[in-house]
């Protein structure tokens, strides 16, 4: 059951009108500051690595958008 409300979540805030409606109510306390037409998709993988062991890790994210107002 857990798994597919996760899947659900991330389905849709993968749309843009979707995750500009969250960061807008929960950072921005319902202001409309970011438009679902300046948002697109960014990669979901990334690597790190930490100072102490130097090993390079994978990182996936759920869902990744740029902000391209004022670029």
């Amino acid at each position: 059951m857990g798994k597919s409300k996760d899947l659900a979540e991330k389905m849709l805030e993968n749309h843009n009108d979707v995750f500009a409606d969250i960061i807008n109510g929960i950072v921005f306390h319902g202001e409309e500051v970011i438009k679902s037409d300046e948002l697109k998709n960014d990669i979901l993988e990334s690597g790190y690595s930490t100072r102490n062991s130097g090993v390079l890790r994978g990182q996936e994210r759920d869902v990744a958008k740029l902000w391209t107002k004022n670029e």
